[in-house]
């Protein structure tokens, strides 16, 4: 008898821990479906929240295409941004207003394209295709990179500078020893920050002028071509010019920002490197204090452009600004300028 009530009481206690598991996966469920039901709540309350600043982007995903690859990151870059809304039209308008009243009495000719990457709110001002000057080296520093990333060359491989390789203008290289051994990685540094001209002609014969065009083209650049090399008064004097334009500069920059031009190893590199232009007469000139921009200039006689990402504490936008037929110091102004109400518009609207 004393056998049969303990198992009686064993068999109870065991109903009893059986009850009280059950009463709790009962409780965990029923949380579990509530919490996951505010947060498909608040999931479609935050889609709706951003409806005004949809973004088209005509982009497809593949399961077929390599993001690790860069030849597959190339052919579906090309990106196409459609605003709506009637408080991003409005904004554009004002910003518009605010560029051309700076622009419209000037000397010359200033082709400027805008892109917030925040409200996806752009513009673009006099499109055209503009005489690049040293904004081209952007393009050979991309294609620099993406041959590195292919395996066709090595960013440590080392260059010996030699007398024949020197060229005049911008950077430091052309009053280097002779016999100065610099690698890829080094040459890229300096086409980007000192604008090195000698350092951008070694480039070029290394990775050659066809791969760049055609990385150029597969990035959606339609306005963009390198036909000669820095210094080469005999090809300008044929004719052969370098071109782009303000939508190309603002389309390629607005890619590196969001790590689709080469990939989330390479573009973020690019950008700190563009982070470190010496030349700041332009584009950063007017911004408050400790503004980063990570952007390339442009000169040559009656040129100057400048085209980068600026960094602000509400995110960051791009702004190019190509200019022709000016006078080099107005024009500098007036890129600062329009830098400048392009930063207070933004911070003030975004």
């Amino acid at each position: 008898m004393l056998n049969k009530s303990r198992n009686s009481n064993r068999f109870d206690r065991i109903i009893k821990i059986a009850l009280y598991v059950v009463l709790l996966l009962l409780v965990f469920t029923v949380i579990l479906f509530t919490y996951e039901v505010t947060k498909k709540e608040a999931t479609a309350t935050s889609k709706s929240d951003l409806t005004d600043f949809a973004v088209d982007s005509g982009k497809q995903s593949s399961p077929d295409n390599d993001s690790e690859g860069n030849e597959s990151t190339l052919e579906k870059s090309n990106i196409q941004t459609s605003n709506t809304g009637k408080n991003v039209k409005s904004t554009t308008d004002k910003l518009t207003r605010d560029i051309k009243k700076i622009i419209q009495n000037e000397r010359g000719s200033y082709s400027i394209s805008y892109q917030d990457t925040i409200s996806n709110n752009n513009l673009v001002i006099n499109p055209q295709k503009m005489t690049a000057a040293s904004m081209i080296k952007l393009f050979v520093m991309i294609e620099s990179y993406n041959q590195i990333n292919e395996g066709v060359i090595n960013e440590n491989e080392e260059i010996t500078l030699t007398s024949s390789m020197k060229v005049g203008g911008t950077g430091s290289l052309s009053s280097r020893k002779d016999g100065t051994v610099l690698t890829i990685d080094q040459l890229i540094y300096l086409m980007i920050t000192q604008s090195d001209n000698t350092a951008t002609n070694i480039l070029i014969d290394r990775i050659t002028m066809d791969k760049i065009n055609t990385t150029v083209q597969k990035l959606g650049c339609l306005d963009t071509v390198l036909q000669r090399k820095m210094m080469d008064f005999k090809a300008q004097g044929e004719g052969k010019e370098n071109y782009t334009s303000a939508a190309d500069l603002c389309n390629i920059l607005t890619k590196l920002y969001k790590n689709e031009c080469l990939g989330e190893k390479y573009d973020p590199m690019m950008i700190e490197i563009l982070k470190r232009q010496e030349n700041n007469t332009k584009i950063p000139l007017l911004l408050p204090a400790g503004t980063v921009v990570a952007h390339k200039t442009g000169e040559l006689d009656k040129v100057e452009n400048d085209a980068g990402i600026i960094f602000t504490p509400k995110g960051a936008y791009v702004l190019c600004v190509l200019s022709s037929g000016i006078v080099a110091g107005d024009a500098r102004t007036i890129i600062a300028k329009v830098s400048k109400v392009v930063y207070n518009d933004t911070l003030h609207t975004s």
